[in-house]
């Protein structure tokens, strides 16, 4: 009874651990995507964490369930499902355009984050992680993958560590925050804070999809995967709100700045600052590998030479956006994904008022 008991928490912080894994990206630690999507909406923004965190519960489950019922580990077949033959076939087109777009958002990352604190040029920067991903896919992808396992955790704890210390010592309270973040005069990318929950939670359903679906084609017990997937909702929720809060009462300090948990960090003690640096270039690293890996793994050849010269390609059509600011394209192009996801997730919704309780037809039976 003790095995079984223990065999059942470890399904559930294993998927619990996935879901939260695949959200809490390299965007998500340099405080970029709070900032973006939260923090420059002002104190109201920590209540909107709370229903993006009911948000991510809801449609978690509901990919978990649909991964299930067509016995499917792709998004393919759910995108069918879900918006009908030709449209799905347009979001699973849509998914290589979305990591493409990750891609470049991480270029111009770790370009920001390598000059920020180690004085590197911009442009040098951006050059430098865009030919070291293409090095890393070309000839040593597997060894990478053990090393973006590995650091994964790690930028996980520093994220916590540094917004929890942060949090407690900003000495902004919340109604000054307000006050000035509203005569900062920013343009947001939603008109209003609730429209901007929906847009993030909506960009991470299209950004991690495959994982959710994964998890309900191995777990066929409702109740165990949905316990996992809400555990990792609840402990995103958590880490939202400590970093959206080190962020609001430090937003005096951080509020213009390209990369500001690494700003915080820094403020606590410089050390901490330049180890979250290293630890957050490396995982933006890891991050951009894995995304050039899915485009150029679809299109690729096994002639050596065409694969590295499409890797090649690929990379330097990523690096032309990826030469624009980091809080320009955080801004710009992931509320682009989330508008569009706002469709998945309408569909989503739309299926579950018909109330479809008979379990749809496995795409692998056609």
């Amino acid at each position: 009874m003790e095995n079984k008991k223990n065999g059942l928490a470890g399904k559930i912080f294993s998927y619990g651990g996935s879901y939260f894994g695949a959200v809490v990206g390299a965007g998500f630690a340099s405080g970029q995507e709070v900032m973006q999507f939260y923090t420059n909406y002002g104190v109201m923004s920590m209540i909107a964490i709370i229903a993006a965190m009911v948000i991510f519960i809801w449609i978690g489950t509901r990919f978990a369930a649909y991964g299930n019922e067509l016995h499917t580990n792709t998004h393919g077949p759910v995108m069918k499902y879900l918006c009908g033959k030709y449209v799905g076939k347009f979001f699973e087109a849509a998914f290589l355009f979305f990591m493409f777009i990750g891609f470049s958002v991480m270029i111009s990352g770790g370009g920001t984050t390598l000059f920020q604190y180690f004085g590197i040029n911009q442009y040098i920067g951006r050059v430098i992680i865009a030919v070291a991903s293409v090095l890393a896919v070309s000839f040593g992808f597997a060894i990478t993958l053990k090393i973006g396992g590995f650091l994964g955790p790690i930028i996980v704890v520093f994220s916590i560590l540094v917004a929890s210390i942060a949090f407690f010592t900003g000495t902004t309270d919340f109604a000054a925050a307000d006050v000035a973040i509203k005569g900062a005069g920013i343009t947001t990318s939603a008109p209003n804070i609730w429209i901007s929950v929906l847009v993030y939670c909506s960009y991470c359903v299209m950004s991690n999809s495959p994982i959710l679906i994964s998890i309900g084609n191995v777990e066929d017990d409702k109740k165990i995967r949905n316990a996992g997937i809400t555990a990792g909702a609840v402990a995103l929720g958590v880490c939202l709100l400590f970093i959206n809060g080190a962020l609001l009462r430090n937003y005096q300090v951080v509020g213009t700045s390209e990369i500001p948990m690494v700003e915080l960090a820094g403020n606590i003690w410089k050390p901490l600052g330049v180890i979250y640096a290293v630890v957050l270039v490396a995982a933006i690293f890891t991050v951009a590998i894995s995304a050039l890996y899915g485009i150029t793994s679809r299109v690729t050849t096994d002639d050596p030479k065409k694969k590295i010269g499409i890797i090649s390609a690929v990379s330097i059509c990523a690096m032309v956006p990826g030469f624009l600011p980091f809080s320009s394209l955080v801004g710009t192009l992931y509320p682009i994904m989330g508008y569009m996801g706002l469709i998945v997730m309408a569909s989503v919704l739309y299926h579950q008022l018909k109330k479809m309780n008979r379990k749809p037809k496995s795409c692998l039976a056609k």
